[in-house]
């Protein structure tokens, strides 16, 4: 009986969804298929490939997840406070909760009142976005 309940447990102690590799953010993302350059690339070229760029929020944990936000953060200030902050908005709800918590991160919300500041007086629309939620 002990025998039969080993799968289960090594379920329950190790968790059944899908884990990414604890390594940089390339790594993790091309875990699900995709090529993160390329995404990238993508996002500079076009509003709707930053937008698909959004969809990798749900793909980083952990180190990962700091080389998506250090780029999140490049893509703000090279699109600039507006159409940034109108691309998050004009996601579905599910794609804007999970980029969210990374524009919070890279805006210190938060954490340190000074970065937080200087954030909201330089990415005003951005920021309501990120204090709303």
């Amino acid at each position: 009986m002990a025998l039969r309940l080993l799968p289960f447990l090594i379920l329950i102690a190790f968790g059944c969804e899908r884990r990414s590799p604890p390594h940089d953010v390339e790594s993790q993302v091309a875990a699900y298929g995709v090529d993160y350059p390329t995404a990238l690339s993508s996002a500079y070229r076009s509003v709707p490939g930053l937008k698909g760029f959004f969809l990798l929020a749900g793909c980083t944990d952990a180190a990962g997840s700091e080389g998506y936000c250090s780029d999140l953060e490049k893509l703000l200030v090279f699109y600039g406070d507006a159409r940034f902050s109108d691309a998050v908005a004009s996601t579905t709800s599910n794609v804007c909760e999970k980029i969210v918590p990374f524009l919070a991160y890279v805006s210190a919300y938060g954490e340190h009142e000074g970065e937080w500041r200087k954030f909201r007086s330089t990415f005003p629309r951005t920021a309501l976005l990120v204090s709303s939620r």
